[in-house]
């Protein structure tokens, strides 16, 4: 782990989700970066692929701080801490990256704690601090703490923790706790991540129209997965792998799926394309909503796709335009970006100027992979991942259910 010991000669174990995590907060892609910093972060984006049997990338410290220098913003000229995007010493193996490169030595990492988000929210509040203020005292970008303290970034470095602890006046142990097992960990993306995802993005979704309207487009992953397809009293067809027919999504709503190529359900079609052997791929419609800025430039109203209003105050950025950082009335954190592209912790998007007026698109593209046998299929989105099974009864299905 870091400590006296370690020099700037010394390799650390750069945990690729944090990798992307950060690129998502700071809205950094790929052709932005340069030299050691690229090289960082195509090895992160590499290892989450599984096109590389590593676990951790490897890199010097020197390395970590070029990727770090991307993540100052407009207004604040503060970066994300480099130790933020290194391994929790307890979760590295300890014999990954030893090599002669590597000085013959594990890789260095650090103590990570887990944010307690609700008590660092009171703590600020309590000291009358608004982000940016909070940012100043602690010397940290205003979108990181935007993204600790709404659960979009769950655990930080112990020199992180300290230094929010001590602009807050409160002790550690009131804001931080110590990672307790794999399960617990956020080293484990499977779980903790996902679970944050999808709590982010329950927090966005804009009421219960919208979590039916994304299932059917494998938004399922915010609904409890529940027995399908019951056997029916007839003969099926003979299955076959291959995705055109009826099925039923795990969020019990329904897909016609054509063979012009066209996906169906109720809230909308989208076209359909093969990506492999048994591999498809549905580009259903964005969830967009349509945005109206006021006139001081300090909030916005909107309404989405499917008549569901919603609001939005500034947290950051310029009043004379939409750019920025905004905080929606029910909690999800969105950062528009200049160039068309828009973060939700994980999530992507991207907007558009329409008149006085602006648009917000996230997109839904379902992976699929049908199972051998025809009869069922898994696939996932930006959202998570979802199961169906095939409906043999096809002329039972409405769209307009």
């Amino acid at each position: 782990m870091v400590s006296a010991t370690t020099t700037d000669r010394d390799f650390y174990a750069i945990r690729p989700e944090l990798v992307l995590r950060a690129a998502k907060v700071f809205n950094i892609s790929s052709s932005m970066l340069e030299k050691g910093a690229k090289t960082l972060h195509s090895r992160a984006v590499a290892i989450l692929a599984g096109k590389e049997a590593s676990q951790w990338g490897r890199h010097q410290r020197q390395v970590i701080q070029q990727f770090c220098n991307y993540t100052q913003t407009s207004g604040s000229a503060f970066l994300l801490p480099w130790q933020e995007i290194v391994e929790h010493q307890s979760y590295y193996d300890g014999r990954e990256g030893i090599s002669t490169r590597t000085g013959n030595k594990p890789l260095s990492t650090v103590v990570r704690l887990v944010v307690d988000a609700d008590a660092l929210r009171r703590a600020r509040d309590m000291n009358g601090l608004s982000i940016e203020a909070f940012a100043e005292a602690n010397q940290m970008p205003p979108l990181f703490l935007v993204a600790i303290e709404s659960g979009a970034w769950p655990d930080v470095a112990e020199s992180t923790a300290s230094m929010i602890a001590l602009a807050l006046d409160v002790p550690v142990s009131e804001l931080f706790s110590e990672i307790g097992n794999a399960a617990d960990s956020p080293a484990v993306p499977t779980v903790l991540d996902s679970v944050k995802l999808r709590s982010t993005l329950n927090t966005f979704a804009f009421g219960a129209t919208i979590t039916i309207a994304l299932g059917a487009a494998g938004y399922a992953v915010l609904q409890q997965d529940s027995p399908v397809g019951r056997e029916k009293d007839f003969d099926k067809p003979e299955p076959t792998p291959v995705l055109v027919g009826c099925w039923r999504w795990s969020n019990d709503l329904r897909i016609v799926v054509a063979e012009d190529n066209i996906a169906n359900y109720s809230f909308g079609t989208g076209p359909w394309m093969p990506a492999g052997e048994n591999r498809f791929r549905i580009e259903w419609p964005d969830y967009t909503t349509t945005i109206i800025l006021s006139s001081d430039g300090q909030n916005l109203r909107g309404t989405d796709m499917f008549g569901v209003k919603t609001t939005a105050a500034r947290i950051q950025g310029d009043p004379n335009g939409f750019i920025g950082t905004w905080q929606w009335d029910n909690g999800g954190i969105v950062n528009i970006a200049p160039d068309g592209q828009m973060t939700l912790a994980l999530l992507y998007g991207h907007w558009s100027r329409h008149g006085q007026n602006y648009q917000v698109a996230w997109p839904i593209h379902d992976e699929i992979m049908v199972a051998a046998d025809g009869n069922s299929l898994s696939g996932h989105n930006q959202f998570g991942t979802f199961t169906a099974t095939r409906d043999f009864d096809c002329r039972e299905i409405s769209l307009d259910e």
